[in-house]
């Protein structure tokens, strides 16, 4: 049975035991495993707690799915029981309601019934939630698209006030303008941009009404600038002389002071509004526990929950109250600053990054593009090529202007489009091919490919010829890597150069060259079909390569596992295409690096952050789990503080030992770094890994 109307992204269809949960404009699919011979039944998508774009009803009694997160049950009166995870027993009978996100967005309404639930790691370390149910149950299974493409298009001409008048109608995707904004799945992706002749805006497109205003001079540089704050606060945006904030209850807050320009100062609300949101949806649908509220609220000069019900304006003029210094220890890191130029070209890759929630900033050159500086766990800095700690507030920086900046990636809209529809394999369906012209790497690749985790296939080729290599360019893999020399006539082969023009239809989304002379731009492979080339000045040590590709198969962005492989330690590093993206999915985890300092002997202080993904983005709140082992107990303790903001930086009261990083590194979920140095299993070779930790990097 398909019961998805010709309008809705979202399907269902029975086969047996399995219902498959479809959505057609993420082209993914969760499927639910059920007992009992009932069909599917059309059901309201009104009947539960949180907006659903279609519904049917089956009787069972019992559920099962794999690769989901943040599962939540509650009661008839909207109250939360708890989490699925923690495990759910002993609830008098009554009508309960469910969410949980895997590939699509699942909302239950369990009727008139007794349950339990409770979620475990199969042996692949995939989450798995069982629910039962006394007697056979009738329950409502409502879907909503994780919309991460637009589905409408505003056309604004070559004009900034065109611009301007256009900005709120990207909030639009936004389901709900109160503090639950903060979670991104209510944060669906903005509207597409495109230039013509005049303003045009679909008719179902509606500029939200939350009595909070931006002025600023009608410019494209101004526009840009303020985009992620209007979007994220559902804000109309007029012309002023000065760029303010105005809200409804008369307040007006300035945009640029003597003390931090426009971008510091949006930058600074974006930082206090999702941090502080978070906290205040505590009092909301899913309070989560999280660990930043019981550290932050008692310094806070509101009581957060007493804030739920108040009008979006006037949340907003008690969170201006906070001081800076007293947020900073718990802001997130952003996913991406985004260097634009001043210009409308710069207009169609606005939408994507305002869904990834990027900071955005305006150059009139190159040369004032700051590199990326990979932010460091335990210190709150980043480290430069000299050894240098520098401050980061943000984990990739790229641009759009057609110059070679090291340690950036160069967007291309394409690209940015591309990576929205990439088929992403789970890891045990990924494919590497790594190729080079000398013999003792190529060794090493093969050792590589013998410790790899998972069942990845990887495929080494050694002093490749033109054509062996163009059709390993062509080949439908996860990521291709290549340490031959490169310049701009094309890739040096065995037997002659490769020319770039030769190339056809890319079939890798990334394409990792090693060796590249100055020129190089990589231009042509985003052209060609890559959603994201990396480009090295020279090959990195093989450590940090094996470890970058572990990370890309671990779920990882691009731009992500090879920073925190530490690839730019010796080499410089730039991107082009989309470096945000994540070729691997793994729905149920999400990309954690555990960033261990040894303080004495066989003690050892710990910072755990979680990156985000396509699928788990800014504003989503998680807590690490594992199964009942040596790092499950090291990750019980951990979860004492509650859930954690993705991005942020969770500092652990206790130290661990010896064994348990050794165990933290065999454990499929986590990348451990020791003293800035990337673990990985193939540290273990003929040594314990006990051994490797003791003697550290």
């Amino acid at each position: 049975m398909d019961s998805g109307s010709h309008r809705s992204p979202v399907s269902f269809e029975q086969d047996g035991a399995i219902v498959r949960v479809g959505d057609d404009i993420e082209r993914a699919e969760l499927r639910i495993e059920i007992d009992g011979a009932s069909g599917l039944e059309p059901a309201l998508p009104d009947v539960f707690l949180f907006p659903v774009d279609e519904a049917v009803s089956v009787t069972v009694s019992q559920l099962r799915l794999e690769e989901t997160f943040g599962q939540t049950l509650w009661d008839a009166n909207g109250n939360q029981i708890g989490t699925i995870a923690d495990g759910i027993s002993d609830v008098p009978r009554g009508t309960y309601y469910a969410s949980l996100t895997g590939a699509v967005k699942l909302h239950l309404r369990i009727e008139d019934a007794t349950l339990w639930a409770e979620e475990h790691l199969d042996e692949t370390g995939r989450s798995i939630v069982e629910m039962r149910f006394e007697e056979p149950t009738s329950v409502a299974i409502g879907a909503r698209s994780l919309r991460s493409h637009p589905t409408a298009t505003i056309t604004v001409p070559d004009d900034p006030r065109a611009l301007l008048d256009a900005l709120p109608y990207l909030a639009a995707s936004i389901k709900e303008h109160t503090c639950e904004r903060s979670w991104p799945t209510i944060r669906q992706h903005p509207p597409a941009l495109e230039r013509g002749e005049q303003l045009e805006v679909p008719t179902e497109l509606r500029a939200p009404e939350t009595g909070i205003e931006i002025r600023i001079p009608p410019t494209y540089e101004h526009c840009y600038r303020v985009a992620p704050l209007a979007f994220y606060l559902g804000a109309d945006v007029s012309a002023g002389e000065s760029p303010a904030l105005v809200l409804e209850n008369g307040h007006v807050e300035p945009l640029k002071t003597r003390r931090a320009d426009l971008a510091e100062r949006v930058g600074d609300l974006l930082d206090r509004c999702l941090l502080l949101d978070s906290l205040v949806r505590e009092a909301g649908y899913q309070p989560m526990g999280n660990a930043e509220y019981e550290r932050l609220a008692p310094q806070l000069p509101f009581y957060p929950p007493n804030l739920y019900d108040l009008p979006p304006a006037d949340q907003l003029l008690e969170y201006l109250e906070v001081p800076r210094e007293v947020l900073d220890p718990f802001t997130p890191c952003w996913p991406k600053r985004a260097v634009l130029r001043p210009n409308p070209e710069d207009v169609a890759v606005l939408p994507s990054l305002l869904h990834e929630l990027a900071r955005i900033d305006v150059a009139h050159s190159p040369d004032a593009i700051p590199p990326t500086v990979p932010s460091d766990s335990t210190t709150g800095g980043g480290r430069d090529r000299g050894g240098e700690k520098r401050r980061s507030d943000a984990l990739l920086t790229a641009h759009t202007f057609p110059a070679q900046v090291p340690g950036t990636c160069r967007l291309h809209p394409e690209a940015m489009e591309r990576a929205r529809t990439v088929e992403r394999p789970t890891p045990d369906g990924a494919s590497l091919t790594l190729a080079t012209v000398d013999s003792a790497r190529a060794r090493s690749f093969r050792q590589f490919a013998d410790q790899v985790r998972h069942e990845t296939a990887v495929t080494v080729l050694e002093q490749p010829t033109a054509a062996a290599l163009r059709d390993a360019v062509e080949a439908d893999r996860t990521a291709l890597y290549c340490e031959n020399p490169t310049t701009e006539a094309g890739i040096h082969c065995a037997d002659r150069t490769l020319p770039f023009d030769e190339l056809g239809a890319v079939g890798s989304p990334v394409v990792w060259l090693a060796d590249v002379a100055p020129g190089v731009t990589g231009e042509a492979l985003v052209s060609a079909g890559a959603i994201a080339g990396i480009l090295c000045d020279e090959p990195a040590n093989q450590d940090a390569v094996f470890g970058a590709l572990d990370q890309l198969c671990a779920g990882f962005s691009v731009a992500d596992a090879v920073y925190t492989a530490d690839v730019d330690r010796a080499v410089d590093v730039r991107f082009v295409g989309d470096a945000s993206v994540t070729i691997v999915r793994r729905v149920s985890k999400t990309p954690t690096v555990v960033d261990v300092r040894s303080v004495d002997e066989d003690r050892y202080a710990f910072t755990i952050r979680s990156y985000p993904t396509d699928v788990v983005r800014q504003g989503t709140a998680v807590k690490p789990v594992s199964a009942e082992d040596v790092v499950g107990r090291v990750l019980e303790e951990c979860n004492h503080d509650g859930y954690w903001l993705i991005g942020a930086d969770a500092k652990q009261a206790l130290p661990i030992t010896t064994a348990e990083v050794a165990s933290l590194v065999e454990n499929d979920g986590f990348t451990v770094r020791l003293d800035g140095r990337l673990l990985t299993t193939a540290d273990i070779g003929e040594c314990p890994l006990q051994e490797v930790v003791q003697d550290g990097p």
